[in-house]
C-alpha cells in the first residue's frame, strides 16, 4: 500500500521529485531500489536534513524509519520505472513490487532547481562527551502461565523506569538483540547518532554484563542512516550502539520496538530525563 492504495501508479514529468517516505508497516521492512537502476538524493532521515546529499542505489526502511529523497527523472522520459523491494522476509506474494512511475515527454515549465550541496550544517557528537553507557538487552523469555514475553533489559512496562538521564547530558546505548530477527527500536523526543554494530560474543561482556565498548571494532552505519534518527534497526545476534544528547525535553517518555505485537506484549519501557 502507498498512501492507502495498492500498487498504484504515479504520473510524473521528466523533472526533479522529492518525497518523504515513512514505512508504516507493522512488521514488514524494505528494501527499496528503482527497476532501472536509477539513483535516489537523499537528503534527508527521520529527523531532518543531512549535512550534504546521498546518492543511494538502494535503501532499506523498518517500521517507523523515514528518508527524505529526491528522484530526477529528466533522463527517463516516456519510462515506466518500478520502485521494488528486495527485502526477502517475511516473505508475501506481490510485496516485491510497491508502486510505478510513469514518466512523460513534457515539462509543463522549466525545471530550474537544483539539488544543494550543502544542507543542514551538523556536528558529530563525540563519544568522549558522553558521562554513561547503558547496556540494553533485547531478549525473549515466558511468563508463570508460560507465555512468550519479549522484554527490554528483563523488565516490564510496569516496572520503576531504570533509564533517567539528565537532561543536557550524553549517553551512549548499546542494543543487544538476542533474536533472530531485528527489531525496530524507537526512542522517543530525542535525537540519537548510529556509532555502529558488531556481532557479539560472550567475551565482548564484562563480569556484570556490561558491553565493553570499542567504537573502531564496530561496523559503521549504512551509508543512509547517517543523518538524525529516532528508530533504528537493531540487528539480530550483533549490538548496535547509539549516540545521543538529551538537551531539548525533560520529563516522562518511552522507549520501545515498533513493533505492535511486541510493544504491547512489554518491549517497552519508561524513560525519566531528569531536569
Amino acid at each position: 500500500m502507498v498512501n492507502g492504495k495498492a500498487w498504484p501508479y504515479l504520473e510524473v514529468e521528466p523533472r526533479k521529485y522529492r518525497f518523504r517516505i515513512l514505512n508504516a508497516s507493522n512488521l514488514r521492512a524494505y528494501d527499496l531500489s528503482l527497476s532501472n537502476g536509477g539513483e535516489f538524493y537523499q537528503i534527508g532521515t527521520d529527523l531532518g536534513l543531512l549535512h550534504h546529499p546521498v546518492k543511494l542505489s538502494s535503501f532499506i526502511l523498518e517500521p517507523a524509519e523515514r528518508i527524505d529523497v529526491i528522484i530526477d527523472f529528466s533522463e527517463y522520459k516516456g519510462q515506466e520505472i518500478t520502485l521494488l523491494n528486495n527485502s526477502p522476509a517475511p516473505p508475501s506474494p506481490g510485496t516485491e513490487l510497491i508502486m510505478q512511475f510513469r514518466v512523460g515527454n513534457r515539462l509543463r515549465c522549466p525545471d530550474t532547481s537544483t539539488i544543494p550541496d550543502k544542507l543542514m550544517p551538523s556536528h558529530k557528537i563525540d563519544p568522549a562527551l558522553a558521562i554513561k553507557e547503558r547496556t540494553m538487552h533485547l531478549a525473549e523469555t515466558t511468563d508463570r502461565y508460560g507465555r512468550v514475553l519479549h522484554l527490554l533489559n528483563n523488565k516490564r512496562f510496569s516496572d520503576p523506569a531504570t533509564e533517567t538521564p539528565a537532561l543536557d547530558s550524553i549517553e551512549i546505548w548499546h542494543l543487544i538483540n538476542h533474536f533472530d530477527f531485528p527489531h525496530p527500536v524507537h526512542i522517543h523526543l530525542v535525537h540519537f547518532e548510529i556509532l555502529g554494530r558488531k556481532v557479539f560474543t560472550d567475551e565482548d561482556f564484562d563480569e556484570h554484563g556490561n558491553y565493553k565498548f570499542d567504537l573502531e571494532s564496530l561496523t559503521p552505519p549504512l551509508d543512509f542512516e547517517k543523518g538524525p534518527k529516532d528508530t533504528v534497526r537493531a540487528e539480530p545476534g550483533q549490538v548496535t550502539s547509539i549516540i545521543m544528547h538529551f538537551k531539548e525535553h525533560s520529563g516522562d517518555y518511552v522507549w520501545h520496538c515498533h513493533i505492535l505485537e511486541h510493544e504491547d506484549n512489554e518491549m517497552m519501557r519508561p524513560r525519566i530525563v531528569k531536569p
